[in-house]
């Protein structure tokens, strides 16, 4: 079986990239990307694995990902979900453009900076904060444009006032990965 990625686009002129991800292999491929991305797992379990940190993933999972942080999902090879996917997620992708500098200045997008911030280091979202996100996750295709944005800041909001996110990277791996031996480098 191929590995079926489906992805639900919004209008070409949308911020946005919300999509399905449908994998019918165990095999998933190591990869960052420079937009941040918010999963949730639908279907399948296995290990994820997020820059250092390796852990079990389940349906109901939620992580939000910084840019550049590699990572991936390795599902198991039993699946027991009823569809046989090994693995479906839901995920948002967005650039830095959403959130201009000068809009994060605004004390309004307080928690929305903190927000960022802290998926630099990868994070998994639980308690109260998962339902909210998640449910506005899965209504942000149906909505108008405008709608859709309003949403997302609350989406934003939400994640940044939690006070139940595990973070999944440490500070040193963060630092380290921005650094390197070479004289020559660190000063390019």
């Amino acid at each position: 079986m191929a590995a079926n990625f489906e992805h639900v686009f919004l209008e070409n002129d949308s911020s946005f990239y919300i999509g399905i991800f449908q994998d019918n292999l165990e095999k998933s491929t190591w990869h960052y990307h420079d937009t941040y991305e918010i999963s949730f797992i639908t279907e399948g379990s296995g290990k994820r694995i997020v820059a250092e940190s390796m852990e079990e993933f389940h349906p109901g999972d939620l992580i939000f990902i910084g840019g550049k942080l590699p990572h991936v999902w390795i599902a198991d090879k039993e699946s027991t979900s009823p569809s046989g996917r090994t693995l479906e997620s839901v995920y948002l992708q967005f650039s830095s453009d959403v959130l201009p500098s000068q809009l994060l200045t605004l004390p309004e997008f307080k928690n929305v900076r903190k927000a960022l911030k802290l998926s630099e280091r990868g994070m998994k979202i639980g308690g109260d904060t998962l339902n909210e996100v998640s449910k506005i996750m899965l209504q942000l295709p149906y909505m108008n444009k405008f709608e859709r944005m309003l949403h997302f800041f609350n989406l934003m909001d939400n994640i940044g006032r939690s006070d139940s996110i595990e973070l999944l990277t440490s500070e040193e791996y963060i630092k380290r990965r921005f650094t390197t031996s070479s004289k020559k480098l660190n000063a390019i």
